[in-house]
């Protein structure tokens, strides 16, 4: 299928009920038709997937011009899109980029789907997040804030959407200078993670690292440490020794350790 675009995208003169892309690096350049988006979204995907988010956000940017030629503005697969295309120019170090494309998207799913729609929720999380990767973790805390009690009563409280969002409001509150407000979300969140979830479930363990984290930041470097010394096991049997997360735990164990030895002298 993929063969069937790329020769598609070459023909000359354009057919009828095609759209021409024109970046030049854009391996998909070049003639799109409505029966070419589905391969479209999948190359984009897979783009995604290995890493390579500047061609994924190539590929995402030609799906959205296509999807609203053929579908329309507000047709729900081209509002995917966007959100999709949105994300990845975050991933791809646009993180304002991202805070911004979502801010219009914003109304549109509010007024097409509904406030407390899962799709209108997740365009709310995942704005709020941008906004703090984008430099603005007050935005970031508050957006949070207000995310969650609606999420609590759309998911459920121990889903785990509204766990995540849990997460994430306790850590921008640290990242606004409320390092013993985040520890004390994080202890009360742990434990409801290693109920639902499973002790040694990767966002169980993401919740142990930034507890151990912010405990440290909150002045208990020693309690720090001593936390990233029982995860950095863990992360090291479930994820494997090089993995980043298991990385991150073991830079963060020498990081504290030295600070609470530094501490006691």
């Amino acid at each position: 299928m993929l063969q069937r675009i790329t020769h598609d995208l070459i023909a000359d003169p354009p057919a009828d009920g095609v759209v021409r892309d024109n970046p030049p690096d854009n391996p998909a350049s070049g003639l799109i038709t409505a029966d070419n988006l589905p391969a479209l979204r999948a190359a984009a995907e897979a783009a995604a997937e290995t890493g390579d988010y500047r061609k994924a956000v190539r590929l995402y940017t030609t799906l959205l011009n296509s999807s609203t030629h053929f579908r329309g503005p507000e047709d729900p697969d081209t509002l995917t899109t966007r959100h999709d295309l949105a994300s990845w120019r975050g991933r791809a170090g646009d993180a304002g980029g991202a805070a911004e494309a979502l801010t219009e998207l914003l109304p549109v799913r509010e007024r097409m789907l509904g406030p407390e729609h899962p799709d209108t929720l997740t365009a709310r999380h995942d704005l709020a997040s941008w906004r703090g990767r984008a430099g603005d973790a007050g935005g970031a805390a508050a957006a949070f804030a207000e995310l969650l009690p609606a999420v609590e009563r759309v998911r459920g409280p121990e889903h785990p959407y509204t766990l995540t969002a849990r997460h994430n409001l306790a850590f921008w509150r640290g990242e606004t200078g409320d390092a013993a407000g985040a520890a004390e979300a994080l202890a009360e969140l742990l434990p409801v993670r290693e109920q639902v979830q499973g002790p040694e479930h990767p966002d169980t363990l993401t919740t142990w690292h930034e507890l151990a984290r912010w405990r440290g930041h909150a002045g208990d470097a020693a309690g720090a440490a001593e936390a990233l010394a029982e995860l950095l096991p863990v992360r090291e049997r479930m994820l494997g020794p090089e993995h980043p997360d298991t990385r991150a735990t073991w830079t963060a164990l020498g990081y504290w350790r030295k600070a609470s030895a530094s501490r006691r002298t």
